[in-house]
Parts: C-alpha cells; sequence; structure tokens
C-alpha cells in the first residue's frame, strides 16, 4: 500500500470518527473535517497569504472572470450567479 492510499485511509479514519483531520489529536468542529483551534490557523494563514499577495490575487481573478462574464453574457444568463 502507498502512503499516498495510507494517508487516504487515515484522513477518512479520522473523519468517520469525528477527530480534527489537520491536527489528529481533538474532535472535530461540529459539521466540519478540523477542530476550532486548526480553523482558526488556517483562517490566520490565509488571511496573512492574501494580504502578502493581494495583487496578484486580483489579477487571476479578474482574469478568470473576463471570460466567464463574456459567455453569460452571450447567452443571456445572469452575468453574476449563471
Amino acid at each position: 500500500m502507498s502512503n499516498k492510499e495510507e494517508n487516504r485511509e487515515w484522513y477518512y479514519f479520522l473523519k468517520e470518527h469525528h477527530i480534527c483531520v489537520r491536527c489528529g489529536k481533538r474532535d472535530a468542529f461540529y459539521n466540519k473535517t478540523k477542530c476550532p483551534e486548526c480553523i482558526e490557523k488556517a483562517q490566520k494563514r490565509d488571511r496573512e497569504h492574501y494580504a502578502k499577495n493581494r495583487e496578484q490575487i486580483l489579477q487571476r481573478k479578474k482574469k478568470r472572470s473576463k471570460p466567464l462574464y463574456a459567455r453569460r453574457k452571450a447567452e443571456g444568463l445572469c452575468v453574476k450567479c449563471g
């Protein structure tokens, strides 16, 4: 069995038993796969990443959004939700 398969099995074991899939130590938050502490850490890390790379993230988003907007408009769909 490969390492990837073992990791996948471990992930689903933790998820099934409502244990945080990140740290594997605490109970997962209700209806989530991570504990509140790991969720908070991930949110902090994501906010810091966004703050450092804001311009690049917005440029990528704009680049993806233009063709989608044009396609939806041409098809007569709502340009926001499709």
